[in-house]
């Protein structure tokens, strides 16, 4: 924890990290319908299999939540923010680069399955690390943080897909 009431650098840029992909996560969770028709057209996919890739992603976050919760909860955070942000990255850099159908499945089952670790994750570096007069503080600035994402999904995601070439490139930049 701070001294004096402070949060310290590394606190900091663990929370700041941490509010970035969460901002990303809901980009990528909140514009796939926007994304969609050009990844049906490329792999030549049915709404019924388009709709699966989607869903999955919710399954996986439903279905494995509780465990990465437990993990994400047991480890200190210092390494567990870091492993769940490369975890996430690279399922959404395998969704972007995907070739087939399949790698479609498994960047969106890698991606969602540790997403929700990050917020188990800042739970106990807010509790940890930042001091209790800073909480209220701290929660207000991921409060506005998170939905950014959602934001930037739903007002810019056409002005975004031509600006960085297509869904792919947002995936990989997310």
């Amino acid at each position: 924890m701070g001294t004096n009431g402070k949060i310290q650098t590394k606190t900091w840029m663990l929370l700041i990290a941490a509010w970035i992909a969460m901002a990303m996560w809901n980009v990528i969770v909140f514009s796939y319908g926007m994304m969609l028709p050009d990844i049906m057209a490329e792999f030549g996919l049915d709404y019924g299999t388009a709709g699966l890739i989607g869903s999955v992603a919710g399954f996986a976050s439903v279905l494995l939540t509780l465990p990465t919760t437990f993990i994400a909860a047991k480890l200190n955070p210092k390494y567990s923010i870091p492993v769940v942000l490369f975890v996430l990255g690279g399922g959404l850099i395998i969704f972007g680069v995907a070739q087939s159908v399949p790698m479609l499945f498994v960047g969106k089952i890698l991606a969602a399955a540790v997403a929700n670790g990050i917020a188990s994750a800042l739970v106990i570096v807010k509790i940890r690390q930042v001091p209790p007069e800073k909480n209220t503080g701290i929660q207000g600035i991921q409060n506005f943080v998170e939905p950014i994402g959602q934001v930037l999904a739903t007002l810019c995601m056409a002005q975004l897909l031509i600006i960085l070439g297509g869904w792919r490139n947002i995936h990989i930049i997310c």
